[in-house]
Formats: structure tokens, C-alpha cells, sequence
């Protein structure tokens, strides 16, 4: 067996009592109507009774059948009290409850929201028509069992039950939303302004209906009109319970312009509910317009508040030139680019040109006038100077705005200030360029032999597979030379390491000397260099080898004074298609040893040895 919990308790006493408020709320209601109806004023103009269930069932949710129920016994018992049979009070009852229950469906059905603080004249219209809908079908009913004068029967139920749901339901809701909210706790400052205006109301109505000499019902609508504008359609419908509880009373007294009509007091209940529907008819459209007016302004406000504040954070303005009168507006945010006080008037058109930089200034304007006589938008980047001389970088971008004709209506424009921008670009240009710098020094420094600036080992082997890969596609000869410092330990014993160093220095100078534009010479290592020969036979690299050991036999120390003669040997080797770098390489070591074995100061190649001498041919 399932366990409720105190809270579920609570909110069960809690629904119940809003069930047994709504039905006492309806017999007061009902039974006051049917006073006024059958008692000593005869009739009753509005039936509030229908209105405040329908508010209860819109808002009660899943208790709507709870309320409809308690409701029903509320009309039965107060049309019983009036005096009416069980057969008529039964009729009776069941035309009150399908009237709230085919306006709660149409309410839905549309997604209307009578009684809400915002609701649109097309919600306002359509909640007519629902309530005309449910009182006609109630006063249907009813009419069915009504004894005698049917139509007269039908007009007066269906003007009562109408502008009951027109006035009561949005007030009803309301009420009961503030009590739910505790909004009735807080008092707020329009409701003294409220109090004052029905308080008019009241007195101006007083005069109209206590008058029995002038027909004066023009002043209850012309204290309504402060009603319209200042407290909207929720004004209005207190007002016009205002109205019709003095009307009604009023009249049920004798006395007010509708009795000086001489009619019966059916006909005089019918010409009350047609003037207080006439007036709720002048009032409620012009309060809703004011109303959706009011809320244009204030989301207007909104948004140019919301406007201004991103303006201001993206330091973007915009601006609008209408050619008719060459009125010029300025938002505050492009009066603030421009250096300008934003109270202040915006300058003349042909003066805005003035503001930018004079090397921009006909750049600009030649800009503008070709989008103007073409009829096409434009942007640019350019600078202005404001009045107290700083320079500020903007990006502009504008559009035409023209007529079915093709005449200029507007221009319409916007403009940023870049600066900031313009300077992180500009620091990142000079970033990005020491970058490249640091890049290429780093890069060149890894590549290169910091003695003798020549390419160092790393760089010498991806130079050496890059001529291995172009004479295996091109089909060309490749060479390359291993030379190697004679003595270069007993240079450095005798002479130190930096008369060492200059003879490296040297010795690179001399051999780049004698080489082709096509060679490449680098450092491999202490004292040995490998020089690459590209599209060069063994027979070729034979003699260049032979050049550069001439070059640097014949080099002379200077500074020194009597220095050693310091020559070098050199090993040749030609690359075979197919062959390895790695294996190029050990070849020419082997033709460098053969050298150095054979007395130095010669070149040998893997295929024969050369003498020491003069190189016998020239190779260019």
C-alpha cells in the first residue's frame, strides 16, 4: 500500500481549499447577480459568476474538474436560494459550466493569455471571439428553459456572460496570479496613479448616473481615456466594473440618464450592458495599442541600450545619411572614434572628409562617390585625426540605400576603430620578420662550419644525396674530392691553434678559389674538406683537384712571418650509377690515404694516382 508523505497531505488541504474558495467566490457572485437580476434593482448588466470560474479553470490545471464540480453546486444552490425550480436550476446550471469549458478549450486551442500584463490587440480580438463563442452557446442553453420572451431572454444572458468574460476573467487572473507570486505584498508606485484614475472614474460616473435632468453619459468615457493610456487593458476592465456597478445600482434606483428613456426594466438592463459593452469596445482596442506601443519603446530602448554597450565594446559605430534633407546622424560610438563630444551636432558631410589623413583623403572620397554614382556597397581601411592631433586607424564599410527608381534614398554606413589592431598586426609583422631572421641565422648556423663559413658535415651530406638524386634522374656524372691538410698536427705544435685556425681559414679560401660556380666545398672535420662535383667525369675531377692543390701550395702566410709551406692531398672519386653516398665517400677516403701513403701533396683517384705538379688542362 503506497505511503503519502506530509507534503502530499499538504498540498491535498491546500488544493481543496482553493476548490471551496473558487465555489464560494461563484455563489457570492451568482447569488449578487441574481439580487440585482430578480431583487430590488431588477436586473444585472454583467455576470461575474461564469467569469471567475473560467479565470480558476485556465489557471487551476490538473483541479479544473475539482473546480467545475464545486461550481456547479455553487450555481445550483444560489439559483434554488433565488427561487428558481430544480428543473431551472439544473438547465441553468449546466449552461454555466459549458460556458467556462468551451472558452477554457478555445483559450488553449489558440494559446491565448487573457489577464497577462503583455497581450497583443490579435490575442485581444481573438479572446472576443471565444468569449462570444462561450456565451452564446450558455445562453443557448439556458434559453431552453427560459418561460417566456426568448430573444429578449437570450440577448440579455449573452450580453451578461460576454462582458463578464471580457472584464472579469483578465482581472480575476490576475488576482490570483498576484496572490500566488505574493506580488499583492509588494506595493507598487503606479498603483497610487491606479487608485486616482478609477478614483475619477468613480466620481464622474457618480454625475452621470446620479443625475436625473441631463443625460451625462459621455463623462464616464472621457474619464476613461486617462485610464487608457496610463494603466492599459487592465485599467480599462476596472473601470468598466467601476462603470457597472454604478450603473447598475444606479439605475435599479431609478435614477441616471437610462431612466429617462421610460422603458421596462428588461429593456433598460439591455441599454445598460449595450452602453458598457460600447464603452469597453472604444476603450480596449486603443488601450491595447497604447499598450504594444509602450512595449515597441521600451524593447526599442532595450535594444539601443544592448546596441550601445556592443558598439562600445567593439568600438564600431554606425551612421545614416539621408539624402532628402542631407540630414547626417552619428551614433555615440562614431562621435567617440572621431574624438567628438556625442551631445554635440555631427559634423557637415563634406567635413567628414576632413578627419582623414591628408595621404588618405582623396583615396577615400574617390571611394565613396564611386559607390554612390554605382549604387554598390564599399569598405576601406584608412586613418583620421582627431581634433587633438592622435591618429586613430578605422575600417569603414558602407551601404546605398535606393528608391524603385534608382534615386539615392540613404547612406548608410558603419565605422571601427582598428588601432589597436593595426598596431598587433604591425607587431606581429615585426615578430614574424625577427622570427624569419632568428630562423634563417639559426638555420644557416646549423648548416654551417663556423671557421671558415663554408657548409659544415650536416649540410655537406644533404648536399651531396641532392647531386646523387639529380644525376640519377638527369643522368649526369657526379664527383666528389676528400682533402686533407698535410701536417696539420706538427702546424698546430709548432704554430699554436691559432695560427692553426688562420691555415684552415686559408686553405678554404685558397680551394674555393679554384673551384667552379656548380662545386660545393665544406668542412667534414678537423683538417678535412669534401668538395662535390656535379656533372663531372672522374677525368674532370681530376683536374679540379689538381687546381686546388696548386691553389693551395702557392697560397702565402701573411702575418706570420717564416711559416712551414703547408700544402694538402686530396683523394678523387667518381660516383657509379646506383653507388651509395656512403659508399662514394669511403672510396674517395681511400683515394685520400693513397695520397697521403704516396708522399702527399697529391691527388689520387680511386682509378690512378696523379703526380704532384701543375694541373695539365683547365676545366671550366
Amino acid at each position: 500500500m503506497p505511503v503519502r508523505t506530509a507534503s502530499a497531505k499538504d498540498d491535498d488541504v491546500e488544493a481543496f481549499a482553493k476548490a471551496i474558495l473558487v465555489g464560494i467566490l461563484y455563489f457570492c457572485a451568482a447569488t449578487f447577480s441574481l439580487e440585482l437580476s430578480h431583487g430590488l434593482f431588477g436586473f444585472a448588466p454583467i455576470w461575474p459568476a461564469n467569469a471567475i470560474l473560467l479565470a480558476a479553470v485556465l489557471r487551476g490545471g490538473g483541479q479544473a474538474r475539482r473546480y467545475l464540480a464545486i461550481s456547479a453546486i455553487a450555481s445550483l444552490a444560489a439559483n434554488s436560494l433565488a427561487g428558481a425550480g430544480w428543473l431551472l436550476c439544473a438547465g441553468f446550471t449546466v449552461a454555466n459550466l459549458a460556458e467556462p469549458l468551451l472558452a477554457r478549450m478555445l483559450v488553449r486551442k489558440l494559446g491565448l493569455r487573457p489577464g497577462a500584463p503583455t497581450v497583443s490587440g490579435r490575442e485581444l480580438a481573438l479572446f472576443c471571439v471565444v468569449a462570444a463563442a462561450a456565451a452564446s452557446v450558455s445562453a443557448f442553453v439556458a434559453t431552453l428553459f427560459a418561460p417566456d420572451d426568448r430573444g429578449i431572454f437570450f440577448a440579455s444572458w449573452f450580453l451578461a456572460d460576454f462582458l463578464g468574460m471580457l472584464i472579469i476573467t483578465p482581472i480575476a487572473i490576475m488576482a490570483a496570479d498576484a496572490v500566488n507570486d505574493g506580488a499583492w505584498r509588494r506595493v507598487p508606485a503606479r498603483m497610487i496613479e491606479g487608485v486616482s484614475l478609477l478614483s475619477l472614474v468613480t466620481v464622474l460616473t457618480l454625475i452621470a448616473f446620479l443625475n436625473n435632468r441631463f443625460p451625462m453619459l459621455f463623462l464616464p468615457l472621457a474619464a476613461m481615456m486617462p485610464v487608457v493610456v496610463r494603466l492599459g487593458t487592465i485599467g480599462v476592465s476596472f473601470g468598466v466594473v467601476v462603470i457597472a456597478a454604478i450603473a447598475a445600482i444606479a439605475t435599479g434606483l431609478g435614477s441616471g440618464p437610462v431612466v429617462m428613456v421610460h422603458v421596462g426594466r428588461l429593456q433598460e438592463a439591455m441599454f445598460v450592458q449595450v452602453y458598457l459593452f460600447a464603452l469597453y469596445a472604444a476603450c480596449l482596442p486603443s488601450a491595447a495599442l497604447l499598450g504594444a506601443q509602450r512595449r515597441l519603446l521600451e524593447d526599442l530602448r532595450e535594444n539601443n541600450r544592448m546596441l550601445n554597450m556592443a558598439e562600445a565594446s567593439a568600438q564600431l559605430g554606425h551612421w545614416r545619411f539621408r539624402a532628402s534633407d542631407r540630414h547626417l546622424y552619428w551614433s555615440s560610438e562614431t562621435y567617440r572614434i572621431h574624438g567628438m563630444d556625442p551631445a554635440g551636432p555631427p559634423p557637415a558631410l563634406d567635413a567628414i572628409f576632413d578627419a582623414y589623413v591628408e595621404e588618405d583623403r582623396a583615396r577615400v572620397r574617390a571611394i565613396v562617390e564611386r559607390a554612390i554614382a554605382e549604387g554598390s556597397s564599399y569598405e576601406f581601411r584608412s586613418r583620421i585625426r582627431r581634433p587633438d592631433g592622435a591618429i586613430r586607424h578605422i575600417f569603414a564599410r558602407g551601404e546605398i540605400d535606393r528608391d524603385p527608381n534608382g534615386e539615392m534614398i540613404s547612406v548608410f554606413g558603419m565605422i571601427q576603430d582598428c588601432t589597436e589592431q593595426s598596431e598587433q598586426e604591425r607587431a606581429l609583422d615585426h615578430a614574424r620578420i625577427a622570427a624569419e631572421e632568428a630562423a634563417a641565422a639559426a638555420r644557416l648556423a646549423s648548416e654551417t662550419d663556423p671557421l671558415t663559413a663554408l657548409p659544415n658535415r650536416r649540410q655537406l651530406l644533404i648536399v651531396l644525396d641532392r647531386a646523387r638524386e639529380q644525376a640519377t634522374e638527369q643522368r649526369q656524372a657526379l664527383s666528389v674530392a676528400m682533402l686533407d691538410i698535410d701536417h696539420f698536427k706538427r702546424v698546430n705544435d709548432t704554430y699554436g691553434h691559432v695560427v692553426g685556425d688562420r691555415v684552415i681559414q686559408r686553405i678554404a679560401q685558397a680551394a674555393s678559389s679554384a673551384l667552379r660556380g656548380t662545386d660545393v666545398i665544406g668542412r667534414f672535420g678537423g683538417e678535412e674538406f669534401i668538395i662535390v662535383l656535379p656533372n663531372a667525369s672522374l677525368d674532370v675531377a681530376e683536374t679540379i683537384a689538381g687546381r686546388v692543390r696548386a691553389a693551395i701550395e702557392d697560397d702565402v702566410m701573411e702575418g706570420f712571418g717564416d711559416w712551414p709551406n703547408v700544402t694538402a692531398s686530396l683523394g678523387v672519386a667518381g660516383w657509379n650509377r646506383g653507388e651509395s653516398v656512403t659508399s662514394l665517400l669511403q672510396r674517395a677516403d681511400e683515394a685520400l690515404y693513397e695520397a697521403k701513403r704516396s708522399g702527399r701533396n697529391k691527388v689520387c683517384s680511386a682509378r690512378r694516382p696523379m703526380p704532384a705538379g701543375k694541373p695539365g688542362a683547365e676545366v671550366r
